[in-house]
């Protein structure tokens, strides 16, 4: 056995014959890890009778004998002749370069950290007024003191050389000489802080200095804990669980005095002047306020709503208020005013709501000025709405083409393209001629839209008349005919046919092209049919709203006694012979139809109802006017039988402009406004305004009577009713386009809030 071992420990012969473990015991005898370094071993193990002695050693050539090598790595059991451990040598031939050099300002890497000179550099500053201070502004970094630099940068005027750290304070000159941050600091000054509630002590946070003996809103004391409350400070006593240090002493509540508190007797949270005790905290059946002039009825304090007429201080501001729009109110007291630019612009021709047009949540207003620029032009006012403005401030201007009359006829606040948003907007031209000459067009322009100035032919989706019909005359957006939950259109053509007129209605979404290839009700021979229309609520309660069409030219009972055609939607193309009710004017040359007005339901039985205005009417007096309440659902017949409006003089026209279907008061019942824009003979004009449209009798029963400012105004051409502030009351927008605004016919429109009873 003994042989075997001996052959197996000299040669390698047999050694695959050899477990490895015989094999680690015979080549690690210092038990190390490594074997030695034999043929039959083949290990690195320097020695292998010596446990710390282990692999050869890595060692690099010191050239210039620094105890740092570079170059390749040699390995030996020895440390060979010229060769180091350390490595990281970036110059091998210069003694004082290597990783452990010191760095110096020569340009050169002495330390071999990839750095040059960055130990021993120097930040310089520039001193320009040499008082040996710089400015941290404008420096250099280098090894070398430049000319005209130093070391620090605590100047804070380097162009002064009397300001620097050791300079001497100058008072009230409101510079800080000796840098330290605080001017005026001087010798004999004093420290005063900001007193902005004005109670004599000041806040610690705001010292200013200064030698003269008073600054204007500034204290000597700086004890103030809460500087913008008159009644927290050091002189003020601590108030009773109302968690405030009232007397900055750092404690709240701690030493409250007793407070008054008054008797509450109704139990509305306010109190009764009269009834007081004192206590820290209020008793029970007492309150902090003695605001309540009722302590015996819970429905009078200064919260509630102010019952009108009622003779009674709901709110206790010391007013028995009559919070409807009464009595007769100049228009010149308008919330609002929009006034047009150029003589015979007649801004204000037609007015509507223009709905949301930019989305921004407020309601805007929309004004045609049919005579403006080279082709008409209607103007959109962002809400809200305050203050007088001009045609030239509107968010949006809309320009027609040329000699096309664009604005003539005005509707917004709709949703013709279904997206569920009443943004979109239509504007009528009676004059334009692209479908031949006087055929009129009608483009619909759909929302969001963004300020600024449009082309009509270029934004919006024109709908085209046939010639000589002046379609566009009139205009209505305001409900959906066919139920399909998008909202319709019904256009006025009141020349067409030789004067027979017509209306076109056009389902929503509308598609640009000729008015032709949708709906056509056309009117009787000398009807003058559309140029008034509308859509109004559902009158026969099938689900569907209706189409009016105004025929002041009809002479069915005499001449130009007028007619209005009722169309229950869907509405297809007829002879408005056929109309589903016809209802005939009065009288000779009453023109009923002349104007229309959706009513809403303003009986509130379930059907929609409208007013129809003859306004030369011989109602009161010869052409005072009259306007007749039809409620639905309409028969055909007269007039006459419906509930009647009269005007109360000679010529006043009433009903020449109307709107409806909004309440004014916050009554609940749909109130009327209607224009009588000759009234008296003055030609101010005057816009009645109807809490009960159904009640019918003389004009000068209205509630209140908005009148015109000047003599020829002609106030109320066109009238829209509608929301403009979101108070949930509705609004009055009067356009006057025959007021003088700086220029004769240049036009007015006004917008009146309405207030609740």
């Amino acid at each position: 056995m003994l042989t075997i071992l001996f052959m197996l420990s000299g040669c390698d012969l047999f050694s695959p014959l050899v477990s490895e473990e015989l094999k680690a015991s015979v080549c690690d005898r210092d038990h190390d890890g490594l074997a030695r370094s034999s043929d039959f071993c083949g290990g690195e193990d320097c020695d292998d009778g010596d446990g710390d002695v282990g692999a050869p050693t890595g060692w690099y050539r010191d050239v210039d004998l620094d105890t740092y090598g570079a170059g390749e790595e040699e390995f030996s059991c020895s440390q060979p002749e010229g060769f180091v451990v350390l490595t990281g040598d970036c110059d091998d031939t210069d003694e004082l370069v290597s990783p452990g050099g010191i760095e110096s300002c020569n340009e050169i890497d002495d330390d071999c950290d990839s750095e040059i000179d960055e130990e021993n550099i120097t930040v310089w500053y520039l001193d320009v007024d040499q008082d040996s201070y710089g400015n941290e502004e404008i420096y250099l970094v280098q090894c070398d003191e430049p000319v005209g630099y130093v070391v620090n940068a605590d100047d804070c005027d380097d162009l002064e050389p009397t300001i620097n750290p050791d300079g001497t304070e100058v008072c009230d000159n409101g510079i800080d000489e000796d840098c330290n941050g605080l001017t005026d600091d001087a010798e004999g000054s004093q420290s005063w802080y900001a007193d902005v509630d004005q109670d004599g002590y000041g806040n610690p946070e705001t010292a200013l200095y200064s030698c003269v003996e008073s600054v204007d809103g500034y204290v000597l004391d700086n004890t103030d804990c809460d500087d913008t409350n008159l009644d927290v400070n050091p002189a003020a006593s601590e108030a009773c669980l109302d968690e405030i240090d009232n007397d900055c002493d750092g404690e709240i509540d701690t030493d409250a005095v007793d407070v008054a508190w008054y008797a509450d007797v109704d139990e509305d949270g306010y109190g009764d002047v009269n009834i007081t005790t004192e206590d820290c905290a209020p008793p029970d059946g007492y309150v902090g306020n003695a605001e309540d002039c009722d302590d015996g009825n819970t429905d009078v304090n200064p919260m509630v709503e102010e019952v009108c007429n009622n003779w009674v201080d709901d709110n206790c501001d010391e007013s028995r208020n009559a919070c409807e729009l009464s009595g007769t109110i100049s228009l010149a007291d308008s919330d609002a005013l929009f006034t047009g630019l150029e003589e015979t612009d007649y801004a204000g021709f037609n007015v509507s709501s223009a709905g949301d047009v930019n989305s921004d949540g407020e309601i805007d207003l929309l004004i045609g000025a049919y005579n403006a620029g080279e082709g008409g032009e209607a103007y959109v006012f962002f809400g809200p709405h305050s203050g007088a403005l001009d045609m030239g401030m509107a968010d949006i201007t809309l320009t027609g083409p040329a000699n096309s009359q664009a604005g003539y006829a005005v509707a917004g606040g709709c949703d013709l393209d279904g997206d569920g948003s009443r943004d979109d907007i239509v504007i009528g031209a009676k004059e334009d001629t692209d479908g031949g000459g006087a055929a009129g067009a009608v483009w619909a322009i759909f929302g969001p839209l963004a300020s600024g100035v449009y082309e009509l032919d270029v934004i919006g989706t024109k709908l085209t008349g046939t010639a000589s019909s002046w379609s566009g005359a009139s205009v209505s957006c305001s409900g959906d005919v066919n139920d399909d939950g998008v909202d319709d259109l019904v256009i006025g053509a009141h020349t067409y046919n030789g004067g027979a007129g017509a209306a076109f209605v056009v389902h929503g979404p509308p598609e640009a092209g000729s008015l032709a290839n949708h709906i056509i009700l056309e009117g009787e021979t000398g009807d003058i049919a559309g140029l008034d229309v509308a859509i109004t609520q559902d009158v026969n309660n099938d689900g569907m709203d209706d189409i009016l069409v105004g025929a002041y030219g009809n002479d069915t009972v005499a001449e130009g006694a007028g007619a209005v055609y009722v169309v229950y939607g869907p509405g297809a193309s007829k002879s408005l012979s056929e109309a589903d009710a016809k209802l005939l004017g009065v009288d000779t040359a009453d023109l009923a139809g002349y104007s229309l007005a959706p009513a809403g339901d303003a009986n509130g039985d379930g059907y929609g109802d409208f007013l129809v205005a003859s306004f030369e009417a011989d109602s009161a007096a010869e052409g005072a006017g009259a306007a007749y309440m039809v409620l639905g659902p309409p028969t055909s017949g007269s007039l006459g039988d419906e509930v009647t409006w009269m005007g109360v003089n000679t010529g006043d026209n009433l009903g020449y402009a109307m709107a409806s279907g909004c309440d004014i008061n916050g009554d609940g019942r749909e109130d009327a406004v209607l224009a009588a824009h000759y009234v008296g003979g003055s030609d101010n004009g005057v816009v009645y305004g109807l809490y009960d449209s159904t009640a019918g009798g003389s004009a000068n029963s209205a509630d209140f009577q908005l009148v015109g400012e000047s003599s020829n105004d002609a106030a109320g051409d066109s009238i829209s009713l509608f929301d403009a502030n979101g108070d949930g009351l509705c609004d009055i927008l009067v356009g006057v386009p025959l007021a003088n605004a700086g220029a004769s016919d240049a036009g007015k429109t006004y917008l009146i809030y309405g207030l609740g009873y």
